[in-house]
């Protein structure tokens, strides 16, 4: 499971792209420092199949020429950026990120047998998959899942009542213990290069 996070802006006229959902959100970028959106700089989210697709030559105000960088697998941020600025959101593949300025698009996120994601080849192969298949490798894939857009209404991590517009700031999780009387834990404890690993297996009791 992959949670696609939001891009972030440099100016405070453009608009990040929304976290995914099976796709991120598209950056709206202001060029001018003055509120107008200028729809020839593209930051695109990433999807199911790749990173966003950035537009490669900028032209911001006092800064033109400056490059675009396309999303990736699970990394937003570009080594090759002499000056951050819309940086992507991350997630299973990220949007795209603007140099100097802008705004970054969403990363796409990924649950293993949600209808419409497409997993990866191997754990050394990280194509997607060529069935479009939507189970991990691993075989393991979630029963009934749900997936929210981050610009869309969904529950609220800091109450089990509360419903909002995405989360803001950092990522957060809220986990939420069910209690199922036919559920047992065992834990089973290895010592391999004196690190203490601790494996939990949830067991269905017939």
């Amino acid at each position: 499971m992959v949670a696609g996070g939001g891009g972030s802006t440099e100016w405070p006229g453009s608009i990040g792209g929304n976290g995914g959902g099976l796709e991120g959100g598209a950056g709206q970028s202001d060029c001018f420092n003055n509120g107008t959106i200028c729809p020839e700089i593209i930051s695109t989210g990433g999807t199911q199949l790749r990173g966003g697709i950035a537009s490669k030559r900028n032209n911001f105000i006092f800064a033109p020429s400056q490059k675009g960088f396309d999303g990736a697998f699970g990394i937003s941020l570009n080594a090759d950026m002499s000056n951050n600025g819309g940086i992507a959101g991350n997630g299973y593949w990220s949007g795209a990120s603007l140099e100097y300025s802008g705004s970054g698009g969403g990363g796409s996120s990924f649950i293993s047998g949600y209808d419409g994601c497409i997993a990866l080849n191997s754990s050394e192969n990280e194509d997607p998959n060529p069935n479009n298949s939507s189970i991990h490798y691993s075989g393991i894939s979630f029963l009934q899942p749900s997936m929210h857009k981050g610009n869309t209404t969904m529950p609220l991590y800091h109450s089990p009542n509360a419903y909002g517009i995405g989360n803001k700031g950092r990522g957060c999780i809220r986990i939420t213990i069910l209690n199922y009387p036919e559920l047992s834990c065992d834990i089973h404890y290895a010592l391999p290069f004196n690190l203490l690993i601790i494996y939990i297996f949830f067991i269905l009791e017939s």
